[in-house]
C-alpha cells in the first residue's frame, strides 16, 4: 500500500524518535558502571591502601584481572547478545555488578577484594560497552560515529561523578560508598533497559529514521555484511584489535594510575587528584563529540592516527613534570585524544564488517583487547614499584601508543570473499 506523504512523514518521525530514544537509554546505563568503578577505582586504591597497607601492584595486577574478567567473556557474550539480545543481558548485567559493589562492601582481606571485582567486572562487561556498542549499531548506520560518540560520552559522564564517589570515600567510607553504588545501579539502571530494544527491524524500523513501509529499496544505506568467522580471516581485524588493544593501554595506566601518581609522586590533595580526572573527563567529552561529527565525515583511520599522537605526547608531559600546569596540559591532550578516538575506533569496526555480527567480531577481539587493558597498569606498576617513580611507567607507554598509530594506519578496508553458490555465510 502506498503511503501518503503525511503518512510518510509521521512514520518517520516516529522511527528517528525512538531510535534516539534507545540510544538515550543506553548512553545512561552506560554511567553507571563508568562512574561506580571505572572511574573510581584509583580513588578506592587510595582509601583502601590507607586501610589495609596493600602495595600498588596489589591494585594494578587487580584492575588487570577486572579487564581479563570482562576481555575473555567477549566471544562468549557476542554469542549471548545475538542469542537473546541485548536488553535481557543488559539486565542480568546490572544485578551481577550491583552483587559485586554490595561484596566489595564486605572485603576483609585480599581474596574477597578479588572476588568482589571479578564479579563487579562480569556484570559491567553483561551491561556495558559491548552490548550497549551492539544496539547502537543497530540502530544508526549515517549517524554512526555520532551515535557512539553517545556512548563513549556517557562512560566520560562517569568520571565527572567521580569526585562525588571520592568525597563519599573520604567522608562516608569506602563500604557504605560501594553499597550505595550497588542500589543505585539497580534503581537507576533496570527501569532504563524498558526503553532498550535490540533491533529497529524488531519494530518495523530501519536505521536512522527511515520507515521500512516508505523506503525504497535504492534509498537504503548498504553494508558490506561479513561473519565472525569471515572477519577473523582479514587482515583489517587483527590491525584494528592490535591498534584497539594499544589504545587501551593508554587507558589502562591512566585510570589505574593517575590519581596514585598525583596524590603520592606529585603531593597533590586526593581533591585535587580527582578533579585532574574531571578535566580529563571534560576534555574527553569534548572530543567525543568532536569525533562524532567527524568521524561520520573524515577519513576515520587518519582521525585515529593522530589521536594516538595525541595520547603519545599526553603521557610524555606526564612523565617530563608534575607540575599543576603540565598535569593540565596532559589531562586536556589525553582526554581530546581519548574522546576522538573511540567512538570513531567503533564506527570504523562496524564500517569494515556490517552490524549483523558486529557483537560476536567485536567479542572475538575482547581477548586481545584485554591484553592491552592488562598491560598498561602492569607496566606502570612495575616501575613504580621497582624504581619508586610512575614517569618511566608513563614514558613506556607512549612508545606503544605510537605503535598503535602505525597499525591503524596500515588497516585498510577488507575485502570481502566471493563464496562458491550453495554455501552459507557463518554468523
Amino acid at each position: 500500500m502506498k503511503l501518503t506523504a503525511a503518512a510518510r512523514a509521521r512514520l518517520w518521525v516516529r522511527n528517528l524518535f525512538v531510535g534516539w530514544w534507545v540510544l538515550g537509554a543506553a548512553v545512561a546505563v552506560q554511567v553507571l558502571p563508568a562512574s561506580f568503578l571505572m572511574h573510581s577505582y584509583s580513588a578506592y586504591a587510595v582509601v583502601m591502601q590507607l586501610e589495609f597497607g596493600w602495595s600498588i601492584t596489589v591494585f594494578a595486577t587487580a584492575f588487570s584481572a577486572q579487564q581479563i574478567a570482562g576481555g575473555f567473556l567477549g566471544p562468549f557474550q557476542g554469542w549471548l547478545l545475538l542469542r537473546f539480545g541485548s536488553q535481557r543481558m543488559i539486565r542480568v548485567g546490572l544485578v551481577i555488578f550491583a552483587l559485586g559493589l554490595a561484596l566489595l562492601s564486605q572485603v576483609r582481606d585480599l581474596p574477597l577484594f578479588y572476588l568482589a571485582l571479578l564479579i563487579t567486572s562480569f556484570g559491567g562487561s553483561l551491561a556495558g560497552f559491548l552490548s550497549l556498542n551492539a544496539t547502537v549499531v543497530n540502530w544508526f548506520i549515517r549517524h554512526r560515529s555520532l551515535a557512539l560518540a553517545m556512548i563513549q560520552i556517557g562512560i566520560s559522564v562517569g568520571g565527572l561523578i567521580a569526585p562525588a564517589i571520592a568525597w563519599s570515600l573520604t567522608t562516608q567510607g569506602w563500604r557504605f560508598t560501594a553499597l550505595a553504588s550497588a542500589v543505585l545501579a539497580l534503581l537507576v539502571g533496570l527501569p532504563l533497559t524498558i526503553l532498550i530494544r535490540d533491533r529497529p527491524e524488531d519494530l518495523g524500523l530501519v536505521p536512522d529514521g527511515t520507515p521500512i513501509a516508505a523506503k525504497r529499496p535504492t534509498q537504503a544505506p548498504v553494508e558490506v555484511e561479513f561473519g565472525a568467522r569471515e572477519a577473523l580471516r582479514t587482515r583489517a581485524f587483527w590491525l584494528l584489535s592490535l591498534g584497539h588493544a594499544l589504545s587501551l593501554t593508554v587507558i589502562s595506566a591512566v585510570l589505574a594510575h593517575l590519581v596514585l601518581y598525583l596524590s603520592e609522586e606529585a603531593d597533590f590533595t586526593l581533591a585535587l587528584a580527582a578533579t585532574m580526572v574531571v578535566v580529563v573527563t571534560a576534555s574527553t567529552i569534548a572530543g567525543q563529540l568532536a569525533g562524532g561529527l567527524l568521524g561520520d565525515s573524515f577519513d576515520k583511520r587518519t582521525i585515529i592516527a593522530l589521536a594516538m599522537f595525541g595520547h603519545a605526547g599526553a603521557l610524555l608531559m606526564l612523565a617530563t613534570a608534575a607540575t599543576l600546569p603540565w598535569v593540565v596540559a596532559f589531562a586536556v591532550v589525553h582526554g581530546l585524544s581519548w574522546g576522538l578516538r573511540g567512538p570513531t575506533l567503533q564506527a570504523l569496526r562496524a564500517d569494515y564488517f556490517g552490524r549483523r555480527s558486529f557483537a560476536q567480531i567485536l567479542g572475538f577481539a575482547s581477548p586481545l583487547i584485554t591484553i592491552g587493558m592488562i598491560a598498561g597498569p602492569l607496566i606502570v606498576g612495575f616501575f613504580a614499584d621497582s624504581l619508586g617513580s610512575f614517569k618511566p611507567g608513563f614514558a613506556a607507554v607512549a612508545g606503544l601508543a605510537l605503535l598503535g598509530s602505525v597499525f591503524f594506519m596500515l588497516a585498510q578496508p577488507p575485502v570481502k570473499r566471493s563464496r562458491p553458490s550453495g554455501l552459507r555465510s557463518t554468523p
